[in-house]
């Protein structure tokens, strides 16, 4: 069970390396997104690639709605982007991008799980802003989205569906990283700029508050498991010296050396150790696997990657806790009062 524990902890941490290099890395890949305070007409996406430092800039449109299949419905934001999308990216479940379809919505696995859909079914879309025009649109794809529930489609498509002109709510850039101060500054006196998402501020402060989280559970969580293992190790070996020790006492006089003795009871403690350590990483992976179904809710889905350093990480904190306690009856057998010992009535 100290493995066990150990396991179905330090799973989190590679979990969470993998959702930053999908969502920042491979699917969100601008260094700013501009968002606009109410939409624009196309032609602003010029104005954003003449600022200072912008090396490429891709538009996007966003039009709240909600989506209903059956009895089901969920409110969101419809993601608009360009078909030849480089810098935001829709992702699929095997972590290839996705092309725009025409005329069609990609849902996360996390929405079409909650709308009960399939590629194929269509889904009524009732746009809350704008016009509010009704529509019904198939589902083209499902893709892959770790936070939150994730709608995507054509960004023409988007704006002719919602009955809207050729609008953007903002763009996403690729910026110089030399040019950065005279951006923000261009970027700040611009009086149509609702808020900017700096990708490296949002990544810094997403690992700072999980690091902060994390590192106080996984300190619980190595402490019980450096505890469980020194007291059933320690305990399964002084159980076993008060049971064996006019034997080991018998060995000693027949002139086994101190270490030949103790290897009668450290070999046992070994054997015991070792099976430990595959049950323990059978019983965490199954822990891990409930933990992610348990955690997985519409705010967010937590991928379940398990790599070969948390199994070793494991086995090497309960085995040095059983050194320990190995050490420790160690210097309990040197010590043994052989003429006590043998005098002891069976």
């Amino acid at each position: 069970m100290a493995v066990a524990i150990l396991v179905a902890s330090l799973w989190s941490f590679g979990s969470i390396d993998h959702m930053i290099h999908v969502t920042f890395q491979l699917a969100e890949r601008q260094d700013v997104k501009v968002v606009f305070t109410a939409a624009e007409p196309m032609q602003a996406i010029n104005d954003l690639r003449h600022m200072p430092g912008v090396l490429a800039a891709e538009p996007f449109r966003t039009i709240a709605a909600k989506l209903t299949h059956g009895t089901r419905s969920k409110r969101l934001a419809i993601d608009g982007r360009p078909g030849d999308a480089r810098l935001s990216r829709v992702l699929s479940p095997a972590l290839a991008p996705m092309p725009m379809p025409e005329a069609g919505l990609l849902l996360s696995e996390a929405l079409a799980e909650a709308l009960a859909v399939r590629v194929g079914d269509r889904v009524q879309v009732a746009f809350m802003d704008g016009k509010r025009h009704v529509v019904e649109l198939p589902v083209s794809g499902i893709s892959l989205g770790y936070v939150g529930l994730g709608a995507a489609m054509d960004m023409a498509a988007l704006n002719r569906a919602a009955g809207e002109g050729e609008e953007i709510s903002g763009a996403n850039l690729l910026l110089d990283p030399a040019a950065l101060p005279a951006f923000f500054a261009a970027a700040s006196a611009a009086p149509k700029t609702g808020f900017l998402n700096v990708t490296d501020l949002t990544v810094s402060r997403f690992r700072a508050t999980l690091a902060e989280n994390i590192t106080v559970m996984i300190t619980v969580y190595v402490t019980l498991a450096a505890i469980i293992a020194l007291g059933v190790v320690y305990n399964f070996s002084r159980i076993a010296l008060s049971e064996q020790g006019r034997e080991l006492a018998s060995l000693r006089v027949l002139g086994f050396t101190r270490a030949e003795v103790a290897a009668v009871i450290l070999l046992e403690l070994a054997v015991v150790v070792l099976l430990a350590q595959p049950l323990g990483w059978l019983i965490g992976h199954g822990i891990g696997l409930a933990m992610v179904a348990a955690f997985s809710s519409d705010l967010y889905r937590v991928p379940f990657v398990m790599g070969r350093e948390v199994y070793a990480i494991a086995s090497l904190v309960v085995i040095a806790a059983a050194l320990l306690s190995a050490l420790a009856i160690r210097s309990r057998i040197n010590r043994l009062d052989l003429i006590a010992v043998l005098k002891t009535r069976e």
